[in-house]
């Protein structure tokens, strides 16, 4: 049997892009046929998404078996609970967060919109599903891994919190302070839940949650994107308290929060033996 299992790390993040834009190409030309107006609205829309989150799990599950020669045990359907837990820590950080914002005087609640005004499947796809599972895929499942198998752990953290942020500064409202909170508390953060858990479902939990709930139900900006949520919520303080244009993400609360969490995480980590030392050498 024709083993990958020592194809340079770099050829195997390659051949992984390259099934990934397949996929994710045959998708929006799906999208296209479906809605010929262009997958920027609607049904194009919410299928594009829907067939690069396929491509990512495809072109994951063709990394991890076929080239890496092993069990998915990262994203094994028999781990799928972590998915919930990870819903549960986003949902309550994100809550947490706007909640101390909101008693500080950043927030005011203006009532609540009707339900039926809320389009949510779209929100629910492009909002939670598609950045919880793609970027997950790409930044904690290739980038992280292959970083921690070639660098060790402390410096995968770091190296795959400033990729994760750094994207983050081509977001509508960024600025190089929302990029570097976004570095520290985010990019931190989710490699700290993968870290503890092994686990892409809880770490896709955390990072879903955190957009659903910022997004479609407290109606906040997330990462500069706006949609209509359930509750009409407005800043009404300074913008460092609220995150302005950006969203609760640059908001010191958030930053302040999110930062201990993540310290507290990788501390937690390092005590309990969940860092590895570089497995690759260099040739």
């Amino acid at each position: 049997m024709t083993t990958f299992r020592n194809l340079h790390p770099l050829l195997r993040i390659l051949c992984f892009a390259v099934v990934f834009a397949g996929i994710g190409l045959t998708g929006l030309g799906v999208a296209h046929l479906v809605d010929p107006t262009g997958p920027s609205d609607g049904p194009g829309m919410i299928i594009t998404a829907l067939g690069l989150i396929v491509a990512a799990v495809a072109a994951y599950l063709f990394l991890v078996v076929v080239l890496e020669d092993r069990r998915p045990t990262e994203l094994a359907l028999r781990r799928w609970p972590g998915l919930l837990g990870g819903l549960l820590l986003g949902g309550a950080l994100v809550l947490g967060s706007a909640a101390i914002v909101w008693a500080l005087g950043g927030l005011a609640v203006d009532g609540i919109r009707p339900a039926g005004d809320i389009p949510w499947l779209t929100d629910i796809v492009m909002t939670g599903l598609f950045a919880g599972v793609v970027e997950e895929i790409l930044f904690r499942g290739v980038a992280f891994r292959y970083l921690e198998e070639w660098l060790g752990s402390w410096p995968a953290v770091l190296a795959s919190a400033v990729i994760f942020g750094s994207v983050h500064i081509f977001a509508a409202g960024a600025t190089w302070l929302s990029t570097a909170a976004t570095i520290v508390e985010a990019g931190l953060l989710f490699a700290m839940v993968y870290l503890l858990t092994r686990s892409l479902w809880w770490v896709i939990g955390v990072h879903s949650a955190w957009n659903f709930v910022l997004s479609i139900i407290l109606g906040l900006p997330v990462s500069g994107n706006v949609n209509e949520g359930l509750l009409i919520v407005r800043p009404t303080g300074p913008e460092y308290l609220h995150g302005g244009a950006y969203g609760l993400e640059s908001s010191v609360v958030a930053f302040v929060l999110l930062s201990v969490v993540a310290f507290v995480g990788l501390w937690w980590a390092h005590r309990s033996g969940c860092m590895r030392v570089r497995s690759v050498r260099t040739r």
